[in-house]
This record gives structure tokens, C-alpha cells and sequence, in this order.
């Protein structure tokens, strides 16, 4: 195990990265929002999961921001109820005086990227480049100059978003082929300027057409890959959508890139039933498929994203995943110290 080994949580403060904020009857927008016009901060929410993943062990955040905050360079993006630039770099502080790394999060794929209101219509364009820049910048500097600087960057692929085109009842677009690789070099490259390692989410190995070669021939090795898997059992598991996935971080891996895999509860226990793939088996057995598979030399931390909302209602399943990785994390340590097996 690495000395540097993260234990990772994902923290969600804004809501906007989903499509479902996206008002399917502004088509034309004075404002250029083309989303809700109010946002809810549930701040102190944020802080009472974050307190309890830390009583479990959590001691890096992915800290998912979208339109949570007032970005000091671009008011236009600004929606009623954000934090100003001052407020959230208390909030930021409070989370690094619970001991915790904060690594921001700004979600730039096609299909997440909402939060960025008139320039999400305007992607690979010199004015969307600007702002995204300038909006990195921000964060940055309100996050106290992060080593890590997570762009998001899931789901970007035909099938996925056109799967989700009843919610894109006007608009459906996607980067693919030699401008998904330009733009997310790009982002890379703007995070790397301001000296913050690039981190983004594995999702290009789980899309059809992915190459490895491709990927190595455009991505640096400097990258924090955090790939996502939501599968219950690894081990003998044939679906060719999990092999492809597991096969893809074994190879980047072996390749030298790190990484750091992330599970999820993320299906409510009510609605669970034996054909769900996600239950709470999911992190343990990713936790003891990855340390088993992956190069130990690159196998660079674990998280959980509970993916439960950001409001009280989503705390029994956001505290369920917190204590599974602590019972992830204390089973490592007790089999490493020969008091026991790990899971």
C-alpha cells in the first residue's frame, strides 16, 4: 500500500451537473441560464457528511461544485442562492481543518455541464475556452491552490448521451473522436499551468471504440485517473461491459497511470432487490478486486460517491457509504498487520 494512499469521499455541493436542471422550455433564455434560475445550498449538510466520513476514516474529498458558487470572474454565470467567492472559501477551509485533502471538482463533459449556462452551447469555441479557463481559475484560488483539480468528464460519449435525450428535448451534442482528445488534453493542460495535478473520471475505457493506444497517445502519465464501477461481484464476473472496464484500468495501470477507483451504494436500500448491481457489496469487493489487480505502484487511494443528493434526505445512504469504506479500510489495516483478513 502506498504511503500516500487516499481514502476518498465524494462531496456534492451544487446540483446543476445533471440534465434534469436543464428547463426543456427556454429555448431562448435573456439570461442565458437555460436552467433553473434558483440553486439550494445545503452547506452545513455537506459538513455533517463530511464530519461523519471523517470519524470513518475519509481524508480526501472530491469536492463537486457546478453553479454552488459565485465565480468572481464571470458573474453571468452567477444563480440566486450560490455562495460568494468568500463564503466558500470558509466552507473550504472548515473542510481542510477536519483534516481533509479538497481536491475541486468542475464537470466539463457535454453531459454534465450544465452548471456553465450560456457557454454549455458554446463548447471548443474560443469564448467557451475562456471561461472555463478563467472559472478553473477561480476554484483554484478559492480552494487555497489544490495539488489535484478533478474536470469531471463522464458520461461524454453517442451512447450516453443520446440515451439521455428525452431530458435534451432541444439540444443533444457530444465531443468524440480527435476533439474529445484536443479538449480534454485542453483541461488537462489549463490545470497544469496553475500547478495543480489533472484528475478526471476513467469513463472513455468503458465506451464502445475505446483503444488503449489511443488513450496513452493522448494522455500524460502525470493524470489522477478515478475510474467508477458499480458491479457487486468482480471476481468470475464475465459481462463483457465489466471486463472490458477491469481489463482497461489493469492495463493503464500497468502502463503507469494512477488511480484511484470509486464505488457506490448508490440504489436506496428500499428499492434494492438480488438483480440490482449496486448494493453495498460494490465497495468492498472493488476495494479487494483493485488491491489484488492493480499495480500496487499506481493503486493510488479508493472512494465511495454515494450519489445521494444534497439534501437530508440522501444522509442514510451517503453515512451507509462512508461506513463501508471505513469497514473497507479498517479490514485492510487489520490484514496487513496479521490481526486479520482483508475484505
Amino acid at each position: 500500500m502506498r504511503k500516500d494512499f487516499k481514502w476518498l469521499v465524494y462531496g456534492q455541493l451544487g446540483t446543476f451537473m445533471w440534465h434534469k436542471k436543464a428547463d426543456p422550455n427556454r429555448v431562448a433564455d435573456p439570461k442565458g441560464h437555460y436552467i433553473a434560475d434558483k440553486t439550494v445550498i445545503y452547506a452545513d449538510n455537506l459538513l455533517r457528511r463530511l464530519a461523519k466520513a471523517r470519524e470513518c476514516g475519509a481524508d480526501t474529498v472530491l469536492f463537486d461544485i457546478g453553479e454552488a458558487i459565485q465565480y468572481p470572474s464571470h458573474p453571468e454565470l452567477w444563480i440566486d442562492g450560490c455562495l460568494d467567492a468568500q463564503k466558500a472559501r470558509a466552507l473550504v477551509g472548515r473542510m481542510k481543518d477536519m483534516g481533509y485533502e479538497v481536491i475541486p471538482s468542475l464537470n466539463f463533459s457535454t453531459d454534465h455541464h450544465h452548471w456553465l449556462c450560456q457557454y454549455s452551447r458554446m463548447i471548443s469555441t474560443p469564448d467557451y475556452y475562456r471561461v472555463c479557463e478563467d472559472v478553473i481559475r477561480d476554484t483554484w484560488e478559492i480552494c487555497g491552490h489544490p495539488a489535484v483539480f478533478h474536470l469531471g468528464y463522464d458520461e461524454e460519449d453517442a451512447n450516453c448521451t443520446f440515451s439521455h435525450a428525452k431530458d435534451y428535448p432541444n439540444l443533444v451534442y457530444v465531443r468524440q473522436g480527435a476533439l474529445y482528445w484536443h479538449d480534454l488534453a485542453w483541461f488537462c493542460d489549463v490545470c497544469r499551468k496553475l500547478g495543480s495535478r489533472p484528475s478526471f473520471w476513467l469513463d472513455k475505457q468503458r465506451r464502445p471504440g475505446y483503444s488503449h493506444e489511443t488513450f496513452v497517445k493522448n494522455v500524460g502519465k502525470d493524470v489522477l485517473l478515478t475510474p467508477w464501477d458499480y458491479t457487486s461481484v468482480y471476481e468470475g464476473n464475465t459481462l463483457p461491459k465489466v471486463t472490458k472496464t477491469l481489463d482497461g484500468m489493469v492495463r493503464l495501470a500497468d502502463a503507469g497511470y494512477d488511480m484511484i477507483p470509486v464505488g457506490s451504494n448508490w440504489i436506496l436500500p428500499a428499492k434494492r432487490t438480488p438483480e440490482h448491481q449496486t448494493t453495498r457489496d460494490n465497495i468492498p469487493n472493488l476495494f479487494a478486486w483493485s488491491k489484488k489487480h492493480l499495480n500496487p505502484d499506481h493503486f493510488a487511494g479508493f472512494g465511495v460517491a454515494p450519489w445521494a443528493g444534497v439534501s437530508e434526505v440522501g444522509n442514510p445512504v451517503w453515512f451507509e457509504a462512508a461506513e463501508l469504506l471505513r469497514d473497507v479500510k479498517v479490514g485492510d489495516e487489520a490484514a496487513r498487520s496479521g490481526k486479520g483478513t482483508s475484505v
